[in-house]
Formats: structure tokens, sequence, C-alpha cells
């Protein structure tokens, strides 16, 4: 398979996107792990100055458990369509 390194502050692309994750903070590794345990943890995300993404804002805000990564994903949920 192929791998593709994206370096991004934009934590909607890198939810969307990513499947592994590494936050840095000061140059240092603070996390490496897979994308829904990184967003997920709400002090992880404060403590590296990342927004908590826009779908996981809406998932919690409409208790939605379901797995979705994308907006059009989310809309599909909220409107009680599966995926």
């Amino acid at each position: 398979g192929n791998t593709i390194i994206i370096v991004s502050h934009n934590s909607d692309l890198a939810y969307e996107y990513g499947d592994r994750i590494i936050i840095l903070d000061s140059g240092r590794i603070i996390y490496d792990g897979d994308y829904n345990s990184a967003f997920n943890n709400f002090d992880l995300l404060s403590i590296a100055k990342i927004d908590v993404p826009f779908v996981i804002k809406m998932k919690n805000k409409f208790n939605i458990n379901e797995e979705c990564r994308t907006i059009k994903e989310l809309a599909s949920l909220i409107r009680g369509d599966t995926l």
C-alpha cells in the first residue's frame, strides 16, 4: 500500500483523512496512535491546543454514537439514515 503524510493544524482535515495521528508539542511527540482515540481525548486536544473536529462536536451535540468522519455522513445520521 501507499502512505501519504500530511502535516496540518486543521483538525477537521486530520480527523476525516488520518488513520494514524501523531501530535507534537514543542517538537516532541505527545501522541502517536489512531485518529478516533486522539480526537476523542479532549484533555490531549486541550494540552496540544487543537480544536475538537466539527464532526465530533456535532456527534456529541446530537448524541450520535455511530462512526462517521465526514459532514455528509454526519448529516445522514442526523436525518436518521444509516451509513
